[in-house]
């Protein structure tokens, strides 16, 4: 089933979150990690990211990322979202920092006539 988190606060204690999560996955993965932008979110290191001299602008396009809007960790753009096992692990690190104030919400998607980037938007 594709769905989005939803947490019900306004502040999110990153370290405690990450360090959760990072625990809890096999060796084997990458690690979760705050992302460097301004609307906040969560990122994961691809298994095979491209190499540095084929990176033409986008640092983002090594990542699999999850960025806040309204409350909801959304895919962005074109970008890579998680897959389930790291969504359900991502959901489990947040409910157990953050008990009651954690739902799952089924989503949709869509592709943009404009822009060709995938929308995934809450039900």
């Amino acid at each position: 089933m594709m769905y989005t988190i939803k947490l019900n606060s306004t502040y999110i204690d990153y370290d405690a979150v990450i360090e959760y999560y990072n625990l809890n996955k096999l060796p084997e993965e990458n690690n979760l990690e705050q992302i460097p932008r301004i609307e906040g979110g969560f990122q994961i290191l691809k298994q095979n990211p491209k190499p540095l001299e084929f990176k033409v602008n986008n640092l983002n396009d090594n990542y699999q990322q999850l960025r806040w809007s309204k409350g909801h960790l959304c895919i962005y753009s074109t970008y890579s979202g998680f897959n389930e096992k790291q969504l359900d692990l991502l959901y489990k690190s947040l409910d157990s920092i953050y008990p009651n104030m954690v739902e799952k919400k089924q989503v949709i998607m869509s592709i943009s006539g404009i822009t060709r980037s995938t929308l995934v938007m809450p039900v």
